[in-house]
């Protein structure tokens, strides 16, 4: 399943709108607080690979970019370093932005 391996750890797809509806809007809505600390942030990428994911193949790209962002700010973000936490947080955005214009196309 090309969704599953693009995204790697969930079981599973999902319909495409009770993604967006429900593990998407949560995730997203608890992102901003998750990124305040490197050991929540790096819970919040586990749980998040852990869902299933989206049926739209575009849509799993974009969520997986997210991810992957934050993930990134995970690593760089015990460095205390203001560039590279900045850097990593506009990373984030920009990953967001990646997956409001997926959305806003379905």
């Amino acid at each position: 399943m090309v969704t599953y391996s693009l995204v790697g750890c969930g079981d599973d797809t999902v319909d495409t709108g009770d993604f967006v509806q429900d593990t998407m809007n949560e995730y997203v809505t608890s992102l901003p607080q998750a990124t305040e600390d490197c050991g929540t942030l790096r819970d919040w990428v586990a749980d998040a690979r852990d869902e299933s994911v989206p049926e739209d193949d575009q849509l799993a790209s974009a969520w997986e970019g997210v991810i992957g962002a934050a993930d990134d700010y995970a690593a760089i973000c015990e460095s205390g370093d203001p560039t590279d936490k900045a850097s990593g947080l506009f990373g984030i955005n920009d990953a967001l932005e990646e997956l409001e214009s997926r959305v806003a196309q379905l």
